[in-house]
């Protein structure tokens, strides 16, 4: 029962990690939903399992600089309350990941390798078919405020 929420947690964080990269079937949501999500899972996670986690010497140290990488990337751009709140919620399901045992890290990291895989091969596959020249649907994306960033999103 105590990995009741595992695979919810594993889902929301990949989903954030899939914002983060702004991959194309995460345009219609908000990025700080996804934020949200996985942060929230991760406090439900957290509180299921709490015998997974341990704090060493090592995962201090590693928690003092993921705490000060994630304060300097919140502050630089000025101060802005929306981006602090996205790193906030960032920097919360980064130390539940960091925290964790080594078991469940690798569970982790091998549940974002098969969906990862997951999402190339699709990727692959229109890939082949785009250069066999068969006529894919797309749309052009302009989503930059550039002008140098014109995107033409295959479906």
């Amino acid at each position: 029962m105590k990995n009741i929420a595992l695979f919810p947690y594993f889902i929301s964080v990949f989903f954030m990690m899939c914002a983060s990269y702004y991959l194309s079937f995460t345009w219609k949501i908000n990025a700080i939903v996804w934020f949200l999500l996985a942060s929230i899972m991760s406090i439900i996670f957290y509180s299921h399992n709490k015998k997974e986690f341990r704090i060493t010497k090592k995962e201090q140290s590693i928690l003092v600089l993921w705490s000060i990488c994630s304060l300097y990337i919140a502050l630089s751009p000025g101060f802005n309350l929306g981006n602090l709140l996205r790193n906030l919620l960032i920097w919360l399901s980064g130390v539940v990941l960091i925290c964790m045992s080594l078991k469940l890290k690798m569970k982790f990291l091998g549940f974002v390798s098969r969906g990862t895989s997951f999402i190339l091969c699709f990727s692959l596959i229109g890939w082949g078919i785009y250069h066999m020249g068969i006529p894919l649907p797309n749309k052009i994306v302009t989503d930059y405020d550039d002008g140098y960033h014109i995107l033409s999103d295959y479906f």
